[in-house]
């Protein structure tokens, strides 16, 4: 097989693609080998030196849309649409990110290599902004069990993480590259050498600093007073609708928490995303007596008799004065003696929504599309507005909803805000605390424990960025306690129906982080670092250019 031939660089593009998909959660190893994520760009780095400019987009273009159908396979639960959407989605994507990197190439001498890999470092992190933003698939996710090394996270967010993998990748290209040229001049070697050490002593004190994190951390648990927290996993089938459906999943979710309080003390009992689906608040105030009225009074009522706080996700129908009905998917947190009856519970709604399958902005332009989108829900969500701090005794947590906690930067404004005391009614009362993410997840419509995974293997970076444990109460799986060091402390086997027990550690003297108080400023970092060589290179190319002219003129 010829090294520039059609069938050696197809091979790259699978092999790279199968590494990709390996690497993260997947159909064979349910974690991940996560080894593999340090060599995930060298398949990607070897294709992108055998194009040329002609067909570096279709290369990349196919290499992006063959690793996320491999990786995100599950979709096709959803609707096959999605799938081929996403599959669309990252051709276009990876293949205007080889152009790019090939352009650089042609442009930069011999370190050019230095100069692509802040380039795709750039990539992953402008990949996760905007509406169409996916964290999904980025390679820094890949080290999620590595507990020393994710500690960095503290300061860089997901995007240092992304750098200490995507390096490697590169590096080992480019000395394939030198090993098969007959020029060993010390000039082409010293980006090489260069660009290792830093990569070396980055990965060393991420290491170093992670053992010290984890010690701190596990000092501080040791001597905090802890909330027991029951998790529902009600395990709901996810495509079962009606009356009678939701009768039997409330059932069954009243039954569990009972347990959860009787067996093991509950002081908070919490219920997955949507998994009460008719709108508690609206149905109530009806009045009508339909059988959304009794259910409604039905979860109330068992509230009222339970010594717990309920934190629940449910559907909340709002009607406007001019009739029109919004739907937020909600967290409402229910206090006995305070707001259960009449029901006004606090409510945080999510501001996140999945693209495509939670909110459109086109719907209007294209109804039809949107409709085949909407998959027979009724309507699109409506999103939420500001971040909500719940309270329960001296523990104060905040609910992203599902999606929302793959975004790093979301859940870092929730701790801020928390740790700041903004839109805490008793703040002023409020001197020695603690704080952990309280997640309602429902993935249960994948009917793929690899979805779930990967969700899960998000997460984890969510408290390991913030110092700051996560309780995950999630419909089928993955539903989990993980503590502030990004640790998956214990896990409910997937697909069943049950409660998960965590004691949440009231942490009062745990500052914020750094990545906490100024979010993604590494990957800022990158972008100058990125756009003052691009500069610096230009100037010097038209500097050369203005000199040649000049000793063309004697």
């Amino acid at each position: 097989m010829k090294r520039n031939s059609l069938l050696f660089n197809l091979f790259l593009i699978f092999s790279g693609a199968f590494i990709f998909f390996l690497a993260h959660p997947n159909y064979i190893f349910k974690n991940g080998l996560g080894v593999l994520g340090f060599i995930i760009y060298l398949p990607f780095c070897l294709l992108l030196k055998n194009s040329n400019i002609k067909n570096t987009f279709f290369y990349g273009g196919f290499y992006g849309s063959l690793s996320y159908i491999l990786f995100l396979f599950w979709l096709r639960n959803f609707h096959p649409i999605a799938l081929f959407f996403i599959s669309i989605y990252f051709f276009i994507l990876y293949g205007i990110l080889f152009f790019v990197l090939k352009l650089l190439e042609k442009i930069f001498s011999n370190y050019y290599f230095i100069i692509q890999i802040l380039c795709v470092c750039i990539f992953e992190y402008l990949r996760t902004l905007g509406f169409l933003g996916f964290p999904y698939g980025q390679p820094g996710y890949t080290q999620w069990k590595f507990l020393p090394l994710i500690q960095f996270s503290n300061i860089t967010g997901i995007s240092g993480l992304n750098f200490l993998v995507i390096i490697p990748g590169f590096l080992i290209a480019k000395i394939i590259e030198l090993k098969k040229s007959k020029n060993k001049a010390h000039s082409i070697m010293w980006p090489v050498l260069l660009t290792g050490s830093v990569w070396a002593g980055l990965f060393i004190f991420a290491l170093l600093y992670g053992s010290i994190c984890i010690k701190k951390y596990e000092r501080i648990e040791k001597q905090s007073d802890k909330i027991t927290v029951a998790l529902i996993q009600n395990n709901e089938h996810p495509w079962e609708n009606g009356i009678e459906a939701h009768n039997k999943n409330v059932s069954n979710l009243i039954e569990l928490s009972k347990k959860a309080i009787k067996e093991k003390n509950a002081e908070l009992i919490v219920w997955p995303e949507t998994s009460v689906a008719p709108s508690i608040l609206y149905h109530f105030y009806k009045m009508d007596n339909s059988p959304r009225f009794v259910l409604a009074n039905k979860i109330i009522n068992f509230m009222l008799s339970a010594d717990a706080d309920f934190v629940i996700g449910n559907v909340n129908k709002i009607v406007k004065e001019n009739g029109k009905e919004l739907n937020y998917n909600s967290v409402l947190h229910f206090i006995p003696e305070k707001n259960i009856f009449p029901p006004e519970p606090e409510i945080y709604s999510k501001q996140h929504l999945v693209p495509l399958s939670e909110c459109f902005p086109l719907e209007n332009i294209f109804p039809k599309f949107a409709e085949i989108l909407k998959n027979g829900s009724p309507d699109f969500w409506e999103a939420g507005k500001e971040n909500v701090i719940f309270a329960y005794k001296n523990l104060y947590f905040v609910t992203p909803v599902c999606f929302e906690d793959t975004f790093g930067n979301d859940c870092r404004k929730m701790i801020y805000d928390l740790k700041n005391q903004k839109y805490m009614n008793d703040a002023q009362n409020v001197k020695n605390y603690g704080a952990a993410f309280i997640n309602l997840s429902n993935d249960s419509w994948s009917e793929s424990l690899v979805c779930q995974k990967q969700h899960l293997s998000m997460a984890v970076f969510r408290s390991a960025e913030n110092n700051i444990p996560s309780a995950r109460s999630t419909t089928s799986g993955q539903t989990a306690y993980i503590s502030g060091i990004g640790k998956v402390v214990n896990e409910l086997a997937p697909f069943s129906s049950d409660y998960l027990i965590c004691e949440i550690p009231v942490l009062e003297k745990n500052p914020m982080t750094f990545y906490t108080l100024y979010g993604d400023l590494f990957s800022c970092l990158i972008i100058i670092c990125f756009s003052a060589l691009l500069i610096i290179r230009l100037i010097t190319a038209i500097i050369n250019q203005l000199k040649n002219k000049k000793q063309k003129g004697r």
